[in-house]
Parts: structure tokens; sequence; C-alpha cells
């Protein structure tokens, strides 16, 4: 095969190609071969047309097939280039015939990327050399053969924006069915106004001008089109502010109107479609809403914008390529005030009604920390007894400072206070202390020891103190004192005052003989003061207690004519002068019954009209007498306390117990006897009496050193009342009870019977007729002998039954089940509630009782089930009735509510754990068990927590009389109340045991998983 070079016409690139195919001839009778012949044709691209894939992208003819047949025999098969430039090709193609003229028949495959993108076919002829070269043309390229038509076509983008001098490729999309195709699609793409669309490619290049355009694609030969508007417009040169400039708002918020600038172009007008970005200022909380936006066809951007929580000026910008930035000036201002703190002054000093050192100045702040200006401050003064202050309402300045005018102290000494607040909002107050001192020294006072009276030669009692004062009276620290005496000694002649003025001379001893004396106290800066002390009889130096009594007496004991008697250092008496009576201390007893100061007789006594009680616990018990003005004079009397008599008898241990008749109870009465200070008190002999026909080991013991004694031990009699009384002299006696327990049944012992099932209830009407459900509808009868199958009619999981009884059962289960045994068959009755039922009992045929989950409570009224209001929604897993007005319902979270009759109410339980079970034997007496072994008694006013002993989840409780009660639970779990206590018992298995009856005082049944059931007998 040979191709000839290509040529170009007017009309555009054509493209001619020959190939010659060689092979043998006909015969033709000893003449050699015939020359070979040409088919010439011409092909068409087909103007403005474009393959497109179902991506969008454009497909490219690059090649043609041409393939040549006469009849079925192929004589020519070839492939040419197809440039992307050229509208049509024309090819010419050599096949070598035996024949002078031959009809060809020719197809056409265009293919791209290997792929036959359109075909076309007809008949060509093939003529020799010598004849006319006409060519013939094929026609326009067509779908293959069975490609999918589309429904619709759409192109895209629907609505795009183009620049001056840019270009797109709409994007072909072809649906049929609802469902994109996947193979090339055939359109052809055209444009309105100048719009530049390549033929063979289908780009779309704008003018440079502002416009718009529709581009349309359709589909050649069908009704498939559309379109898209084309908006094309000269690039942006630069932003300018629209509106939001110059705003200001409150650091850290949003500022009022947004920030719009306009992207414009050269020529003023508005640019769309160019991305725009926003910045925020460097500074902490500054952000923009919107970072990047796009200008819409008014040339319109814009963004929220925050300012910084830093009160300051500052600007956000607007940037986009090719163009310079735009700012945006806006202004953080300070918000509220949220602090105010004190920026000088806080502590300072001053003398005393004088200004301090440092005025207040305080500072107001954001909540951002930036400084308030403008904010109105009161100053006021913390005590306002003290000194004065001026300009209290002010303003904060421009950097958020106040500051107070004049403050002058007050004329004490200490701490003066003024208080700083923001009036609104309320803030503060701040603190400003200054520490007051003292003036200047205006006098010296005397301040103790002054007219005294004493013996010759004897130091007086009380020290010689002056104190130095200003002209307010504050103490001034610091100063000198010299003390001069006009006769005796001092301790000291020169002091200092401390800190609160005082100065002294410590003590003055007198000089000999009688008479007046003076000590004087001078300090630089005011007149002194003189001291006067008198030497004389009459000093009292002596005081004496007597007709005290006994030095050791016990606690009853009281003294009574108690006498003191004074004297002077002459040891004459003094008359006139007041002695008191004082017990040291609360444990020294009291003064009662009369006063306890008297007044000295001319004898220098005085009998006391009061008596000291001694106190209440054994001990040293001291009285002192002393003298009104001579604190150090007294005289003191200690009496050695001992336990009283007998004054109580109290029970200590042995009362309220219970037994077997004719049995000795495990605790002895035992007494402890009491002085009435509540002492102890040993070696007191104490009585014990038995009535009731029981009898004490001891009648008569003697209390130990704990007051202690002990009746031996007690048997009881064969009934009744059972009592022991203990008597000791004096004293009313203690008597203790007890009660005759009745007999406790043996326990039973467990046996397995287990069959198939998963059983969760069982109840029994006798001996010979127990019933038992499981899940899938399950039910087993006990007949006395075996336990049967009965037919339940549904496969709903049960979770209870009860019998009332061998004619009359009823059970529950999920859903809101509820079936009823007549006899002979199982009857569904409509409980009204979808919720599962847990659990049901009978107070009669025609009064029941269900509950379930969500709170849920049915009862049964002789003809219909009705809901009953529970007061809660969590799941109750069990009910018991000791009668129509005495119901118990437990449920998840340690709920108990409680049927009085009325309504149900709740009753605390005290625990938050699951409880399970409830059974009632009268109504003031229940039993509930639940999780963690928890045991619940109700007593008729409280419910009482029981220890079980176990850790096990306790499923079920029954109870035969009030002392034979038994609870099951998790891992074969079997627990026995006997009366006293709870007691684990041996079930022989480790299943979980989630149901019991009592079907007679001697026979019981356990059932629970795996179809275990436990047989209980005794």
């Amino acid at each position: 095969m040979h191709l000839r070079s290509l040529r170009s016409t007017p009309l555009g690139r054509i493209a001619v190609v020959a190939a010659t195919l060689w092979w043998g001839c006909a015969d033709t009778g000893g003449v050699g071969p015939r020359p070979p012949r040409m088919a010439s044709f011409a092909l068409s691209r087909g103007p403005d047309v474009v393959m497109q894939q179902a991506s969008g992208r454009p497909t490219v003819v690059t090649h043609v097939r041409i393939r040549l047949r006469d009849d079925t025999l192929l004589v020519a098969d070839t492939v040419a280039a197809f440039p992307r430039t050229a509208a049509s090709l024309t090819v010419q193609v050599v096949v070598g015939l035996a024949a002078r003229t031959r009809s060809l028949r020719a197809t056409v495959e265009y293919l791209g990327a290997s792929e036959v993108l359109l075909q076309t076919a007809g008949v060509v002829t093939a003529r020799s050399a010598d004849e006319p070269a006409v060519g013939d043309t094929l026609p326009p390229p067509v779908l293959p053969p069975g490609t999918p038509v589309p429904d619709v076509i759409e192109v895209f983008p629907r609505d795009t924006i183009l620049f001056q001098g840019d270009s797109m490729l709409p994007r072909v999309t072809a649906i049929r069915g609802g469902a994109t195709l996947s193979t090339v699609t055939y359109v052809q793409v055209s444009a309105a106004s100048d719009v530049l669309v390549e033929p063979a490619s289908g780009w779309v290049h704008v003018p440079a001008r502002r416009g718009a355009a529709w581009v349309r694609v359709r589909i050649p030969g069908t009704t498939l089109r559309d379109s898209v508007l084309v908006r094309f417009q000269p690039r942006p040169s630069g932003l300018v502010i629209a509106s939001g400039g110059n705003q200001s708002a409150t650091a850290g918020t949003t500022l009022a109107q947004p920030l719009v600038a306009r992207v414009i172009a050269s020529d003023g007008q508005p640019v769309a479609g160019v991305a725009v970005s926003f910045a925020a200022p460097v500074a902490p909380g500054a952000a923009v809403a919107t970072p990047v936006a796009i200008s819409d066809s008014t040339g319109l951007v814009r963004t929220q914008a925050t300012v910084s929580t830093v009160a300051a000026a500052q600007a956000f910008t607007a940037t986009a390529a090719g163009v310079a930035p735009l700012a945006f000036p806006a202004m953080s201002l300070p918000g509220a005030p949220a602090q105010i703190i004190a920026d000088a002054g806080a502590t300072t000093t001053a003398t005393a009604s004088s200004p301090v050192a440092v005025r207040p100045m305080v500072r107001v702040r954001d909540t951002h920390g930036n400084s308030v200006p403008d904010a109105s401050i009161v100053f006021r003064r913390a005590n306002v007894a003290r000194g004065t202050i001026a300009d209290s309402a002010l303003a904060t300045d421009a950097q958020g400072l106040a500051m107070l005018g004049t403050w002058v102290a007050g004329p004490e000494v200490g701490e003066d206070t003024v208080l700083a607040a923001v009036v609104s909002p309320s803030l503060g107050p701040v603190r400003f202390v200054a520490t007051v001192a003292p003036g200047a020294v205006a006098s010296i006072v005397k301040a103790g020891g002054d007219a005294q009276d004493g013996l010759p030669d004897t130091v007086l009692p009380e020290s010689l103190v002056v104190q130095v004062r200003d002209a307010f009276g504050n103490g001034v620290p610091g100063q000198s004192v010299t003390f001069s005496a006009s006769g005796g000694t001092l301790t000291r002649t020169v002091a200092t005052t401390n800190a609160n003025g005082l100065a002294s001379a410590g003590l003055w001893t007198l000089p000999s003989g009688f008479g007046s004396r003076t000590v004087t106290a001078t300090v630089a800066g005011a007149s002194p003061v003189a001291f006067t002390a008198t030497t004389a009889a009459g000093v009292p130096t002596s005081v004496q207690l007597s007709n005290v009594g006994a030095p050791s007496d016990t606690i009853e004991a009281q003294r009574v004519g108690i006498v003191g008697t004074l004297r002077d250092g002459m040891n004459q008496p003094l008359a006139g002068r007041t002695l008191r009576l004082r017990p040291r201390s609360p444990q020294s007893g009291s003064i009662v019954a009369g006063d306890s100061v008297g007044t000295t007789s001319a004898a220098g006594t005085v009998t006391f009209a009061g008596r000291w009680q001694l106190a209440a616990a054994p001990g040293a018990d001291t009285l002192d007498l002393v003298v009104d003005g001579v604190p150090s004079l007294r005289d003191s009397a200690v009496v050695m306390v001992g336990p009283g008599r007998p004054a109580s008898l109290t029970r200590t241990a042995g009362d309220g117990q219970s037994g077997p008749a004719a049995t000795a109870l495990p605790t002895a009465p035992q007494v402890q006897v009491t002085d009435r200070g509540g002492n102890a008190l040993a070696g007191e002999t104490v009585t014990f009496s038995a009535a009731g026909g029981g009898t004490v080991t001891v009648t008569s013991a003697t209390t130990d050193t704990t007051g202690r004694a002990s009746a031996g031990s007690w048997t009881l009699g064969a009934s009744g009342t059972q009592t022991v009384t203990a008597s000791v002299a004096g004293v009313p006696g203690a008597t203790f009870t007890a009660t005759i327990a009745p007999t406790v049944p043996p326990p039973f012992t467990w046996g397995d019977v287990s069959i198939i099932g998963e059983f969760y209830g069982v109840d029994c009407a006798g001996p010979t007729f127990c019933v038992a459900v499981a899940d899938g509808g399950i039910i087993r009868r006990w007949n006395g002998t075996a336990w049967l199958s009965m037919t339940s009619g549904t496969t709903t999981n049960l979770r209870n039954v009860a019998c009332v009884s061998a004619t009359d059962c009823v059970v529950v289960g999920e859903g809101g089940l509820i079936r009823r045994w007549n006899g002979s068959t199982w009857v569904a009755q409509s409980s009204g509630t979808t919720q599962h039922l847990r659990d049901v009992t009978c107070v009669t045929a025609s009064d029941c009782v269900a509950v379930g989950d969500g709170g849920t409570i049915r009862r049964w009224n002789g003809s219909s089930w009705t809901g009953q209001s529970s007061g809660t929604s969590v799941q109750m897993f069990d009910v018991a009735c000791a009668s129509s007005a005495f119901c118990v319902a437990v449920g998840n979270s340690g709920v108990i509510r409680q049927w009085n009759g009325t309504a149900w109410v709740g009753h605390a339980s005290g625990t938050p754990l699951d409880l399970m079970d409830v059974t009632c034997v009268v109504s003031n007496d229940c039993l509930v068990v639940g999780d963690a072994g928890t045991i619940l008694r109700w007593n008729g006013t409280a419910w009482n927590a029981q220890a079980s002993g176990v850790s096990a989840l306790l499923h079920d409780v029954a109870c035969a009389a009030p002392e034979d009660c038994w609870a099951v639970g998790t891992n074969g779990t079997i627990v026995r109340w006997n009366g006293a206590a709870w007691t684990a018992q041996p079930s022989g298995v480790s299943r979980r045991l989630r149901a019991l009856a009592l079907a007679s005082s001697g026979l019981a049944y356990a059932v629970g998983e795996t179809g275990t059931i436990l047989r209980g007998a005794r």
C-alpha cells in the first residue's frame, strides 16, 4: 500500500491518499495482467461537529479506516489520517481488477483513540488510469449501528463568566432512561453573536468586549438540544469600597454593617465572578466571617467583620489577583466596665486628721482588659465616723483612670478606709487603706496604779502606767517618759511608750512610816501627772476560809455556814469589805440556795448564806474566797469528792429477747448502778426475780467496778409473758421482757427434678396442683406425681403465674399477654397494653393485679383488665397483696409503690438497687428481695434492711410463716429466715433460680434457667 502526498484546496485542507493493493488477476487468453484500477471518493467530517464522551471531553477523529468489497470479497483495507483542522478528506484507493469497470462497496470507520466514533458507507466506482477521474462522494458520517440514542442532553457549565480573551469547552452529558451514557455522543456546537466556535473541537472563544451570548449544542438529525449563557467581560483593574468603611464597634464584637467591596474593570464597570480574599488585622480576636467571596453580577463581595479585643484603630483588607489591596478602616472601642482595680494608693499612710500621703486612683477595664473612659466612679468612706473625702463622684479619663480629689484621715489611729466602685454596671468596691499614725504629743494621763494603799516597806500590787496621747486621744508610741518618786523606789525611772502610747514605771515599793507618797511622770510636750499612795493601817493583807468541813465527802454533800475572815497587815479585823465565794471551775460544784457575796462585820468576818454543792463527779473540788479590789488576795479550800448513793438502775443487756419455750436465752439480764452524777457504783447488791414461769441462775449479785451486775442466765417458761425484775435499795427497779418464739419448722431438703424449658414463674394451689411457666409459651403442671405439659395456645415468652385454685390460674408475659385457666383450657384475655407484663397476683378470683414495663399496672375486676396509674415509668418486676386495700409493687432503682385502696403511692426503700420480688404475710409484714443480696422488711411504718449473708441477685421470696421465709436467686442461691437471721441453704445446683412457690408447709418448688425445677420437702 502506498500513500500519496497531501494537498490543499480553497475549501479547506483536503487529504488525498493513494493505496495500491496487488493480488493475482484472471487469465485473459495470453494477454498480460490488466493495469490497476483506482477508486476515488470524498469523505466529510461535517460542519461544526464535535464528538464528546460522557465525561464531556472532546473526542477528535484522527484516522479513517476504508474497506472496499467486490460483493463479499475484500479488495482493499487501509487506514488514512484525518487532520484535525480538515473539514473533508479525498481518498484514492488503487486496486487490481480483471474487469474494466466495476462498482465496489465502500465502508468507512471514523477512528479516534483506537475507537470507532462514526461510520459511513456507499458505492464507489473503480476506473482505469485512462478513464476520466470522476470522484464519488460518500454520505456524511453517522453513529455506528446500535449506539444508544439519548433521551436528553445537558450542557455545562450552565452559566459562566469569562474574561476577554478566555475560552471554554462546553461539557455535554447525554442521558438515557435517567442514566448517563458512557458512549460517544455526536453533537454540533454553535454560538450567537461574534463568539467563535472551533468546528472540530467545540472550543468557544469570547470576543474582546462586554456582553453575553448563547452557546447551543444539538445532536444533528434529532430534536435533542441544549444551550447555556456565556457572559464575557474585561479583566478586573481595581477594588473600591462600596459600603462598610470607617465603622466602629465594641472590642471583640461584629461591625454593624458588612464590609462590601466592588470589583471594577478599567472602564469603571463592575466585574463578576472574581475571587476576593478578606483578611482581618493581626490582632487578638479580629476575624472575618467569609475569607473568600466571589463577586456577583454587580461586582460586589461582602463579609461580616469582628474587631479585635484590643481597643485601637485597625484595618481589614480585601485583595484580588492582579489588583491593588483595599483597606477598610475600623475602630475597636472599649466595652462596658467589667473590672475596677486600684492603680495607686491602695495602701498608704497619714497622720491623724491630716491628708493621706497618696490619693486613691482606680483604673476601669472591660472584659478584654481595655481601659474604659467616661465610667462613673463613686468614692465613699467605709467608716463615716473617721475622716473626710472630697470630689467623690468622678468619671474615668481617656486612659480609664479616676483619682479621688482629697482625703483627710480621721482623728483615730488605725486603718482609715475608702471604697471606690463603678456605678453602672455595679462593680467593686476597691478598697484603699490608709494607716493613720498619731500626731504630736499633747498630753500624758494615768492609765493604772493610782491611789493604792499599802503597808510601809511593801510593794504595791499594781504597776504605775501612763499613756502619752496626741490632741485626739491617740496613744503616741516611742516617747520617753521619766518617773520620779517622793518616797520609796520604782522598778524603773525611764520607760518608752509602746504601740499604744503606754509606758510603765513597774512596781512601787513604799518607804518606811505612814503617810501620803507621790510619783511624778513627765514627757516632753505635755504637762506632768502624779500618782499617789498611802501607807497606813487598814490595807487587806490576809483572808481566810473556815467551817468548810471534812477534807473528803460524797457528791451529795453540801457545805453550810462557810465563814470568811479579813485582816490588815497589823492583824486587825477589817469591817465593811466585800468577800466572795467562787468555786474554781464547773467541776468544783456551785453555790446554791443563797448568796455567795457578803460584807465583813466589825469582827472582820462573813457567814455566807449560800451552800457549797459539791460536783457530780469524783475528784478534787476547790472553793476560793476573794476580796473585791484586791485580786491577788485569796484563800482556798479543797475537798476530795467520792461516789454518792445509788440513784439509777439501767438495763445494759438482755432485754427484748425471744426464744423457744423452756430454753435459756442467749444473753443474761444485766444492769448498771450509778449515782446521781452518772458515776458507776461498785459493791452494790442487786436482786433479780423472774416471773411468767421462767427462772434465773443468779438472784442476788454485787456490782463490779463498772457498776454492773448480771442474773447469770434466763430460762423461759412454758407460755405467757416472761419478765425479770432487777432492784437495788432506794432506786426504782428495772424490768426485762422476753417473748416465747414460735417453733420454727425444719428447713427444706432440695432435690433437682429439672425438665425442658426456661422457667420464669411458678405457683401452687395445693400440694397436687402447681403451674410453672417458661419462654416460648411453655406451661408445666404438677399433678402430685409428675410435671405434665399443658397447651398454652401461644408461643409468647411467659413471665409469671398466679393460681387462685386448681381451676383458676392467670399467666402473664411479653407484649401484654394474659391467659386464664378455667380448669380445662387456657383462654386469652385482653390486657389493654402491649408492655411486657412481669408478674401477676390474685387476692380473689375477681381481684388480680399485673405489673410490667414502663410502670404498667393492670387490675382485673372480675370482667375486664383496666389500667391503674403507678406514678412511675420504671420497669416493675413484682406485686403482692395482703388484701384488696393493701398491695406492694417493686421495680428498678429501688422503686416501691403501695396501693392504699385508693391510689398507688411511693415508699422510700433506702436503696438504689433493683428490687425483684415482694411477698406480704400481712399488711404490716412484707419482704422485698433484689440485687446484691438485698432484703428489706416492712414493719407497717418503714422498710428496714436485713442482712442476707449473700451477694447474689435474689429473684423471688415466699413465706410459710413470719418465722419461716425462703428466697432464691442466681448461682443456685437459696437463703432461709428462721425468725432470727437469714442463712444460706444448699440447693445442689449452680443455675439461676427465678421463682419460688410453697405448695404446703412441707413442700416447695423453685424453678429457673435451663429447665431447672427443684423440689423442697421436709
